[in-house]
């Protein structure tokens, strides 16, 4: 039976308040970007029509979240609010496994809260709970699966197994990465206390991947499960394409990876990682080693360094999100390191310093990714996608608006660039329901399309470029420009235009 002090229990309520402090305040600050218009409005379709409650599928994903986010949206006006109150909630649920997992393996209280203090605090974790997407969620299921793996295995108990099914069903319900959890399950047999006790944890494993697969398997009530294996093969070669050229992805994708996952983690926590696993190999006797737990310094060196070896060799497209699932173990092992590195006994002046050198960086960061998108210093793989690229979704919030006040009396139409993403589904997550406006996507565009012009002869008509340089746009003299909108710090713009039916008229 778990007992906390009143110490405890106030730091673990200061923890709580902190989280949803650093989850809620401005989460509206960042913009809606590509992948999270398209979740959000996938799950405002489920909710709306019970026949599409797998629409995920038809794009190869996983449909949990989406779930998830369909309930969320029955209480929260805002749908993009909804699907980052999602991430975010399943963020608080893994910040509390964090917490079990860490005392479970370490069996040091004050090293569980300092681990789920760096879960907290890391910048990596902080800005994918405050995103509509899909990593959060994967990542949580994650560390419960790790949990009640390590429990059954250690207690040799048919409800931690059942409970070990139920997680990893669920992360396979939530993204593809959820397999490793499946193939690593067999690292739990480092806790396992005596030999004699492997057959009844092997029976064990049974009714686990039994109720995992039973849980995956529910995608089949939909039509478009195969979809999912077409999808990955956009992002990861295939086994046969592998073995014609195992190296021809990995070479590439390492350095990029190694980047981002520092960057994003910080290079003090992520070095200071690398220094308790180092601890596994002082001697026995030495006061910073971690010998003794060479088991549990194994198993979070594999969990975390095998996807991520996976990911750089079979990987075609990447993303740093792609290591959120695997950072747990990195923190846990950051958190192990600075325990034993601060019960040496060394003045309280050099714990801080310590404890300094550890957070400051990520708290400097988590400081602007909660209060200037545009000037705080992410990855630049991140800011590509989330402030300055393309898909970051300057200036739809204003949009929204304009066309708002602009149907409050008459119909309009909207046209824009893109038939998938960002537009049109952005702006028909929170237009869909009005009548006066009328919302079609174009691709490929060069000028205006004909369709949209013909609508200007019947109703104010307006189109949007968000792919397209000012220079590449061609010189069009029925269009007028209402607006444009900078993407962050760079030299590309959303442009709202105002179509007329002909040549426009002074």
């Amino acid at each position: 039976m778990l007992h906390l002090t009143k110490k405890e229990v106030w730091a673990a309520v200061g923890l709580s308040l902190a989280f949803w402090g650093t989850r809620l305040v401005n989460l509206r600050i960042w913009p809606i970007f590509t992948d999270e218009a398209i979740y959000t409005r996938w799950s405002q379709i489920a909710l709306n029509d019970a026949s599409l409650r797998f629409i995920s599928l038809t794009d190869g994903k996983q449909p949990l979240w989406h779930w998830f986010t369909m309930s969320a949206m029955k209480v929260i006006a805002d749908p993009l609010l909804a699907g980052r109150f999602v991430s975010a909630a399943a963020g608080f649920a893994a910040m509390i496994g964090i917490w079990f997992l860490t005392y479970e393996l370490l069996g040091k209280k004050k090293t569980a809260f300092f681990a789920a203090l760096l879960y907290l605090i890391t910048p990596f974790s902080l800005l994918y709970d405050r995103i509509a997407l899909v990593d959060s969620m994967l990542t949580m299921w994650g560390i419960w699966a790790l949990y009640f793996g390590v429990k059954t295995a250690r207690l040799l108990r048919l409800d931690y197994a059942m409970l070990t099914g139920f997680v990893i069903g669920a992360g396979l319900l939530t993204k593809s990465p959820g397999v490793f959890w499946q193939y690593l399950y067999p690292l739990n047999l480092l806790f396992i206390h005596k030999k004699k006790s492997i057959p009844r944890w092997i029976a064990l494993v049974v009714p686990t991947m039994v109720i995992a697969e039973g849980m995956r398997n529910i995608m089949r009530l939909s039509p478009w499960m195969h979809m999912i294996g077409r999808k990955n093969l956009t992002f990861v070669v295939s086994f046969a394409e592998f073995f014609q050229e195992p190296f021809r992805w990995f070479w590439g994708n390492l350095p990029s990876l190694w980047r981002w996952w520092v960057g994003s983690l910080t290079w003090p926590i992520m070095l200071t990682a690398i220094i308790g696993f180092l601890f596994v190999l002082l001697p026995r006797a030495h006061p910073l080693s971690l010998r003794r737990k060479r088991n549990v310094a194994a198993f979070l060196l594999v969990h975390a360094t095998f996807p991520f070896l996976v990911a750089a060799a079979f990987g075609k497209v990447i993303f740093a999100r792609y290591l959120l699932f695997v950072t747990p173990p990195v923190l846990i092992m950051t958190a192990a390191a600075a325990e034993r590195i601060t019960s040496l006994g060394i003045k309280l002046q050099a714990k801080l310093v310590f404890a300094l050198f550890i957070l400051v960086a990520a708290v400097f960061l988590d400081f602007k990714i909660i209060t200037d998108p545009i000037g705080a210093p992410i990855i630049q793989a991140d800011r590509d996608q989330y402030v300055d690229g393309f898909p970051a979704g300057w200036g739809i919030d204003e949009v929204i608006v304009f066309l708002k006040r602009e149907a409050r009396d008459k119909e309009i139409f909207l046209g824009t660039q893109g038939t998938f993403g960002l537009m049109p589904a952005s702006f028909e997550l929170y237009l869909w329901q009005n009548p006066n406006v009328e919302i079609h996507g174009y691709w490929p565009v060069s000028k205006v399309p004909d369709d949209v012009v013909e609508k200007a002869a019947e109703k104010p008509t307006y189109f949007i470029y968000y792919e397209s340089n000012e220079d590449e746009i061609p010189p069009q003299e029925n269009i007028e420009l209402v607006e444009k909108y900078q993407k962050g710090r760079s030299n590309r713009f959303m442009y709202l235009f105002r179509v007329y039916p002909s040549v426009k008229t002074k």
